[in-house]
């Protein structure tokens, strides 16, 4: 992700941490996307939650974040 400016950084620091990130993992065990599924997120912040799922639909699926 590109940050550039201050507010921004601090994003970037809350969604790094442990916490964020037991969050991602708990929703993508609900969501629970498969490899060629194409998902739109709405309100994707950061996008390391757009990221986990894109890595998860694979090359034949895609995912869109919006903010």
């Amino acid at each position: 992700m590109d940050y550039s400016n201050d507010l921004a950084f601090i994003q970037q620091s809350a969604a790094a941490t442990a916490d964020y990130d037991a969050r991602r993992q708990t929703c993508l065990h609900f969501v629970a996307a498969e490899n060629g599924e194409r998902i739109l997120e709405v309100g994707c912040g950061s996008g390391l939650f757009v990221r986990s799922l894109a890595s998860t639909v694979g090359e034949t699926g895609f995912v869109h974040g919006l903010d």
